[in-house]
């Protein structure tokens, strides 16, 4: 068996996988080399468990890709092991098991945890719902395997003593894993721990009582958002080096801690509106307090916060809640504002329709200001980590990348070669990747009617609003004539067409006005395609699937 790592990736994890047909030998009780036959599709899922493809050095060695070339053995794409062929194929290292093919995986994740029992179960639970996790259980290579993996996200188990706390540190000390957020789960209650858990800029922190399997996943819903966006980030930067844009990515992930937070309390109860209201202000915290959440609805329009807190105390303040949070979530400028409800434990909403409905924190109304205070410094610190993440984005627009006629979308140039490397790293990582085609019918008949520059004019009106729609991470670009393209990292089939969906409808119920001698308020006709990415995919090919779906 030769095993044979491909050009610029790391050779010691190849020298690391030690691949055995002993489990294949028993199952058959013959030799490898006597059967043809495809192992039984009941025997798969077992068989591709037990290979041994060197555990403990996998662990803590780079996710790559490797070649393995056998004359009896290949993996296919959508199924178990086969026997025969002896072609080369692609191959994933995870955990220990082989994968073939591509499979678009949410994120990445690098799981430590010291029971192996709970890690194997929440390693499961998660890779149901679309993850790549990677686990180890010992606490003295939880940093090594960071460092070399690179995971978007990192899920810290509760370790002996102050095991946890000094892996933390060791993270957010070290260069290479300092910007990877980290989320601690299985924490014991301890006001100390969570404060020191926030100095040391923890992404997230969730006590034992709260750390179910379906609580961290909801949980880290938000984390990931900010980890693909960070994953972005260094994307991007890499391509703009090609057109000559230099950037300066060192004070990503940095922010003052010391700088006053402005918050917006919203609550009903003057008692309690007292209380929380001394608390924040204990923890040097600035906070506005408005009693009605539409009230709340405008202020937030009008004025710039850090967090929201709500308390929901009352059966009553279901729809109340349900819609500021509605209103955040939808709101371009707000959607990722940071939002902490507390509510009482036996009035609706449910806990998980809170979650569903935006919020990023519920935590019981039992008045530990402590635990309060301490879960808003940290929501705080991601809305600013947040910040110095999107920031950047900002900057990188220059003349350079983009479109010289209609200025705040990216150049066709540029969107060509940002395409084909998310291509190359959706492939690489086994990450979604999303690209829709916007085309422009209406600014055919401008052209014809009114001229070239009225229908440039119109086109540059819809390039501002389809900056503003997407998410700093999404890259918008022109396409042609009439058409745009919008680059979608990390973002799944489903969600793509919704993006699709809501761009269309904003600006199809929208109107234009052009140049003087257009007399009419111009409504537009938008069409909209989507494709996501497939095994062994191109730009062209993506590109070209995203137009057909238009029609």
């Amino acid at each position: 068996m030769a095993l044979i790592a491909p050009p610029n990736k790391t050779p010691r994890l190849c020298d690391a996988v030690e691949l055995t047909l002993a489990h294949y030998r028993k199952s058959h009780r013959e030799g490898p080399e006597a059967s043809t036959a495809p192992i039984p599709p009941k025997r798969s899922a077992k068989c591709r468990q037990r290979f041994n493809i060197g555990i403990d050095a996998i662990a803590h060695a780079p996710r790559s890709t490797i070649l393995i070339h056998h004359p009896r053995i290949r993996w296919m794409a959508g199924g178990g092991l086969n026997v025969g062929g002896g072609r080369r194929d692609r191959f994933a290292v995870q955990g220990s098991a082989l994968l073939g093919g591509f499979m678009a995986r949410t994120a990445h994740i690098l799981l430590a945890e010291r029971d192996e029992e709970t890690a194997a179960g929440r390693q499961a639970a998660f890779d149901k719902e679309g993850y790549d996790v990677k686990v180890t259980t010992d606490p003295d290579m939880v940093a090594e395997a960071v460092r070399v993996q690179q995971p978007d996200i990192v899920l810290l188990g509760r370790f002996k003593g102050e095991g946890t706390l000094e892996i933390l540190e060791a993270l957010k000390a070290d260069d290479d894993t300092s910007s990877i957020p980290v989320m601690l789960i299985g924490m014991r209650s301890d006001e100390a721990l969570r404060n020191r858990a926030v100095e040391l800029r923890a992404a997230d922190i969730l006590e034992r009582d709260r750390s179910s399997n379906e609580m961290i996943l909801t949980r880290l819903q938000s984390v990931r958002r900010l980890a693909a966006m960070r994953s972005e980030l260094f994307r991007r930067a890499e391509t703009c080096a090609e057109f000559g844009i230099e950037a300066d990515l060192s004070q990503v992930g940095v922010y003052d801690h010391a700088e006053t937070a402005h918050l917006l309390m919203v609550s009903e109860s003057s008692e309690y509106q007292a209380d929380l209201y001394d608390a924040l202000l204990g923890k040097g915290l600035d906070a506005i307090i408005e009693q009605a959440p539409y009230r709340a609805a405008n202020r937030l329009d009008d004025q710039d916060f850090d967090a929201v807190v709500i308390t929901a105390t009352l059966y009553d303040d279901r729809e109340k809640v349900l819609y500021l949070s509605s209103h955040i979530r939808n709101n371009t400028r707000l959607f990722n504002m940071p939002m902490l409800v507390v509510k009482d434990e036996d009035t609706d909403p449910p806990e998980m329709n809170l979650y569903r409905g935006g919020a990023n924190i519920v935590l019981p109304h039992n008045k530990d200001y402590g635990a309060l205070t301490t879960y808003t410094l940290l929501m705080v610190d991601r809305r600013r980590l947040w910040n110095s993440v999107t920031e950047p984005f900002r900057t990188l627009m220059t003349d350079k990348i983009i479109d010289a006629d209609l200025g705040s979308v990216h150049s066709a140039t540029f969107f060509e070669a940002h395409l084909k490397r998310e291509v190359k790293h959706a492939l690489e990582r086994d990450s979604h990747l999303s690209v829709a085609v916007v085309s422009i019918p209406t600014a055919v008949r401008i052209e014809k009617d009114y001229g070239r520059e009225n229908a440039e004019l119109l086109l540059s009106r819809i390039a501002n609003w389809l900056s503003g729609m997407v998410k700093a991470s999404d890259a918008v670009g022109r396409l042609g004539a009439y058409q745009f393209g919008i680059i979608m990292p990390a973002t799944p089939e489903k969600e793509a067409n919704q993006v699709a969906f809501r761009i269309a409808g904003i600006l199809q119920n929208s109107e234009f006005a052009l140049g003087e001698e257009v007399m009419e308020a111009i409504h537009v006709l938008v069409d909209c395609g989507v494709s996501t990415i497939q095994p062994y995919d191109t730009p062209k090919k993506m590109l070209t699937r995203a137009r057909q779906a238009i029609g």
